[in-house]
């Protein structure tokens, strides 16, 4: 009776490793996720930035050609 209980108990052990491995997976999905995110958005920033300058320069050459 103990040996059939024990048996019942290794497919629930199997099952709670074989959850934790796939939340595991998911949580370093998510992590290097928002790590790409992260990296997008900053070279997207810094187009903006490049951008917002270039035509602060022309604005600024055409006032003084004025």
């Amino acid at each position: 009776m103990r040996d059939s209980n024990n048996n019942d108990r290794e497919p629930h052990k199997v099952r709670k490793i074989e959850k934790e491995k796939w939340l595991l997976f998911s949580l370093v999905a998510m992590a290097v996720g928002a790590i790409v995110l992260g990296v997008m958005a900053h070279s997207e920033g810094q187009l903006a930035r490049g951008a917002l300058e270039q035509i602060q320069r022309s604005l600024s050459d055409a006032v003084e050609q004025l």
